[in-house]
């Protein structure tokens, strides 16, 4: 079964068991779903559609951090209960452990210590990382590795 179909019987369940939190999350995000199918004329295959999920979840964690700032209990509140509905449908992320693992191989094939190559050393593993890791902790463990290679 796809994401996708996976949403929409979700909805359905969601709208009989009248839990008003999961349905609007899931609503929220087949209407990108179908926004983003409309641009491209074509329809999203799972891949997309987790690409799409995973900078949702990632626009409601921003929303989180200006609602605080703003006072916004409520609409903090909101925004928590969605993503834990959305993140159901994240694909699964990578282990810390693994994601330390995959960038030391990348640094190891460019042959590359200084921290002034970290983009290059980005640019190398994000491809295999895309989506199945935050890019933000990818680079934290990126520069932190690079660190302890060029103090070696």
């Amino acid at each position: 079964m796809s994401i996708k179909e996976n949403l929409q019987k979700d909805l359905k369940q969601a709208i009989l068991d009248k839990n008003n939190v999961k349905k609007n999350a899931i609503r929220y995000l087949l209407a990108e779903i179908k926004n983003r199918e409309i641009d491209n004329q074509k329809p999203l295959d799972d891949d997309q559609i987790s690409q799409l999920i995973v900078r949702q979840l990632k626009q409601r964690k921003e929303s989180i951090s200006m609602f605080e700032k703003g006072g916004r209990t409520d609409l903090v509140e909101k925004e928590t209960q969605e993503i834990a509905v959305i993140q159901n449908y994240q694909p699964a992320q990578l282990s810390n452990e693994k994601i330390t693992e995959i960038i030391t191989e990348t640094i190891k094939n460019l042959d590359t210590s200084d921290t002034l190559s970290i983009g290059i050393v980005m640019k190398s593993c994000m491809p295999l990382l895309k989506g199945k890791a935050d890019g933000q902790l990818v680079k934290t463990i990126a520069t932190e590795l690079l660190e302890s290679h060029q103090k070696k």
